[in-house]
């Protein structure tokens, strides 16, 4: 009689590679941003973005007036919260620029809230990204998570992309690839119809 066992452990170890494998590829599979289900936290944006005024991170010592989401207005504008030790945004900011720099001033503004608890560790992490400053992005500061959580952010990085009335049209939880074909293209055909 043969003995099955070593096959049978030589097949199990397969079905676990390959469950693994597929559970890997669904986790950092690209998915464009997506039009948003008012349903749970997202609700409350339903009527339109609240406006909000957080301490704005200049790009040199200097401390500017205060930031706010309706002192401008761009076809689409991207709040996005983040900090300096969550390693999911850190992996996404090359993509945040790459992606504001793409689609120009004229068709987005990118405000960064960091809620990070301590001021002086932001100004250091963004000078590692030189091409920041090409970029229309702006950085703001909530160290309380005040505007956070007035948005109904569960975690971070979390982003909400905003027509140019401050409507919701989408909400990305996690890192996203902000530069792949199908985001850039829904991004532009959203600026193109501003946000319809």
């Amino acid at each position: 009689m043969k003995n099955t066992k070593p096959k049978l452990a030589v097949n199990v170890v397969i079905g676990s590679l390959i469950v693994a494998s597929a559970f890997y590829l669904t986790r950092t599979m690209i998915v464009a941003p997506q039009p948003i289900n008012f349903e749970g936290p997202a609700e409350r944006l339903k009527n339109g973005a609240p406006d909000f005024e957080v301490a704005r991170i200049a790009r040199d010592e200097t401390r500017n007036n205060p930031l706010t989401l309706k002192s401008s207005s761009r076809p689409l504008t991207l709040v996005n919260f983040w900090a300096t030790w969550c390693e999911p945004c850190v992996k996404e900011w090359p993509s945040i620029i790459a992606m504001a720099k793409a689609l120009g001033p004229e068709k987005v503004r990118v405000i960064a809230i960091s809620v990070d608890s301590e001021e002086e560790v932001i100004r250091p992490f963004l000078e590692k990204f030189k091409d920041i400053s090409e970029a229309p992005i702006e950085i703001g500061w909530d160290p309380t998570m005040v505007t956070a959580t007035q948005w109904g952010t569960e975690k971070i990085p979390e982003t909400y992309v905003l027509n140019r009335k401050f409507q919701l049209l989408s909400k990305v939880i996690d890192a996203q690839h902000w530069t792949s074909d199908s985001v850039l293209k829904l991004l532009n055909e959203w600026a193109q119809n501003d946000g319809h």
